[in-house]
């Protein structure tokens, strides 16, 4: 799971949470944090979570 710290869609901290309850109910959760992201920003340009998401789906 990818959340962009600056975020004004989805607020970090309600990801967190989110997180936060996966994980106490047992479940393995990848959770990343990318400084500087907004919600689009997250999947444009030179984002590093694209190379992430390219090689997480191969």
């Amino acid at each position: 799971m990818a959340q962009g710290e600056a975020d004004g869609l989805i607020k970090p901290e309600i990801q967190e949470n989110y997180v936060a309850q996966l994980k106490e109910d047992g479940q393995k959760v990848d959770f990343r944090t990318y400084p500087g992201r907004g919600h689009m920003e997250l999947v444009e340009g030179d984002s590093p979570f694209l190379q992430e998401l390219i090689d997480w789906t191969r």
